[in-house]
Formats: C-alpha cells, sequence, structure tokens
C-alpha cells in the first residue's frame, strides 16, 4: 500500500485526545504542525518533530484536524482561521461540539468551500484515548473522509 504521507497536516488543539492524535500521525511519518491556545501544551510534540503552526499560515496545510474544548473554544478558533482558509482545505473537526455549533462551523466552511464532513457529533461515543494510543485514529479519520466522498484506498488498513 502507498500513502503520501507528505500531505501537511496542521493539528489544532492539544489537549488529552489531541495530543494523542498528533503524537500518532507523527509516529507515522506525516508533516505536522501543532497549535494549540497556550504555547507550551505543543512543545512535547515539537520534540517528537511537528511544526509550530502559526494559524496565519493554515493554508499551507490542505488537511486541517481540530480538537478543541468546547463551543466558544472552536469558535474562537475558527474564527482566527476562517481568512486564511483556501477552496478545497478539509477540516475534520474531534471537539465535543453542540448540534448547532457544529451546523454553524461547517455552513461557514462550505462558503469558503472547504470540506468540513461531520464535525464532532459523529464521534459517539467518543475516543477513548487509550485506545488513540493503541493506533485507532486511522479508522476515525477514514469515517470522515469516507462521508466526503474523498478517495481513501489504503488508508483503512493503515495503523495510526
Amino acid at each position: 500500500m502507498s500513502f503520501d504521507r507528505h500531505i501537511k497536516i496542521a493539528f489544532l488543539g492539544m489537549g488529552l485526545m489531541g495530543s494523542r492524535m498528533a503524537t500518532r500521525l507523527l509516529q507515522a511519518g506525516f508533516e505536522v504542525a501543532v497549535w494549540n491556545r497556550t504555547r507550551s501544551a505543543c512543545d512535547a510534540l515539537i520534540d517528537l518533530g511537528a511544526t509550530d503552526l502559526a494559524l496565519q499560515k493554515i493554508a499551507e496545510y490542505p488537511i486541517v484536524l481540530t480538537c478543541l474544548a468546547d463551543d466558544k473554544a472552536a469558535l474562537s478558533v475558527y474564527e482566527q482561521i476562517e481568512p486564511f482558509l483556501t477552496a478545497k482545505q478539509v477540516i475534520i473537526d474531534f471537539s465535543s461540539l453542540s448540534v448547532e455549533q457544529t451546523l454553524s462551523l461547517a455552513a461557514r466552511a462550505e462558503q469558503k468551500q472547504v470540506l468540513a464532513p461531520g464535525q464532532g457529533r459523529n464521534l459517539r461515543p467518543a475516543p477513548d484515548p487509550v485506545d488513540l494510543a493503541r493506533g485507532q485514529l486511522a479508522a476515525l479519520i477514514v469515517a470522515r473522509l469516507h462521508a466526503l466522498g474523498v478517495p481513501i484506498a489504503g488508508i483503512d488498513r493503515l495503523k495510526i
């Protein structure tokens, strides 16, 4: 199986879940840039090889993953990156958001021709950090990309 691990991934939100997901992506050889409201939460990932992400550079990343605390945090971060988003980017959100916020942010992304599949409401029950550490991240990402019709040949066998 071949899979392009040179696609740049931006990951926003380095809390309990986000940090584990980003770690797995780095361990699998992906190019990952990380951001968190508290910059020091990114330090361990930067030590593992992640790039420190400036939100103004978000357009350089075809895939944007988010794992934020709540509706307020998700809206705040989205408003910071919205001016820099470009058509054809994909945002996959793993945050725990209300249905209303999910739909609102997805609609705003669609206006910019940014694909925003499913958002957090599709992750029920929420993934367990231990499962993520064991390499179950690929299943979560595949579900989101499949919902968009994005080609995913081979990724379902990739353990990240």
